[in-house]
């Protein structure tokens, strides 16, 4: 019955195997003008008046079978989600339409990847890695400048707490394991400097972090960066001698 398809929140039409519009929705009428029932369905949606492309219209249409494709330019410019259903009226075959306006949600996620492709792009200039660690669940997300501090293809695996344990130096382990306990159960804010052994090679990393807390002021999650600062405690190093050795000149 149409009068279902009248009381629905989307734009609804029906089409026939020609693109021709033979039903609209009252919110689609509302919307495109009901002249629009008779004509091919890109000419009165389509600001290029073309066939979509991909359109499931351009092969025989297969009864209860469901494609969903995402047009630009429709109904005034904007981009919807078009889900095609195959239908029978009596003998004759039709296609549901059912229209989904997704252009903020494109726009919010667009404007979501930028931000992160300009993240990882100073991160990345920078040499500092940020991570986030879900203390009850165990979750762990690096962002893609920490892969690379570890050696790692961005996003290549799955993290764990543990994952950066066989890169600490072993004589640092403990003390790196007992700052991170006492950051995860007494929600001290951690901070520490620890020797990392990447291909047999020695880098010595500055790891910091927040703790953030629940509702019952507990640790829930530790927010933080990770550095490699070996050329800076190289430099650090060779200042102190050269002070050393004019002190002891003079």
């Amino acid at each position: 019955s149409t009068k279902i398809l009248d009381e629905l929140p989307k734009c609804v039409d029906i089409v026939d195997e020609n693109c021709k519009i033979v039903y609209l929705n009252k919110l689609l009428q509302k919307k495109v003008g009901k002249s629009a029932i008779g004509k091919k369905c890109y000419q009165v949606y389509k600001t290029n008046k073309k066939q979509c492309m991909g359109c499931p219209l351009k092969k025989p249409n297969k009864v209860d079978g469901a494609k969903t494709i995402e047009v630009p330019g429709i109904i005034g410019g904007k981009t919807f989600s078009i889900t095609h259903k195959g239908i029978k009226i009596g003998d004759e075959t039709y296609v549901l339409e059912v229209f989904e306006d997704v252009t903020e949600k494109n726009k919010k996620e667009d404007s979501h990847k930028k931000l992160i492709w300009q993240l990882d792009q100073s991160q990345k200039v920078a040499g500092i890695g940020s991570w986030e660690w879900n203390i009850e669940e165990d979750e762990v997300l690096w962002s893609d400048e920490t892969y690379r501090l570890f050696g790692l293809k961005p996003q290549s695996l799955p993290v764990k707490y543990r994952t950066f344990l066989p890169y600490v130096h072993p004589d640092d382990r403990k003390r790196v394991m007992n700052l991170v306990s006492n950051s995860a159960n007494k929600g001290i804010p951690l901070e520490y400097e620890t020797r990392i052994i990447l291909k047999n090679k020695e880098f010595i990393y500055y790891v910091k972090a927040d703790v953030i807390k629940n509702k019952e002021g507990k640790p829930a999650r530790l927010v933080g960066t990770i550095q490699d600062i070996t050329e800076r405690k190289k430099t650090e190093e060779e200042l102190a001698q050269y002070k050393f050795i004019i002190e002891q000149s003079t």
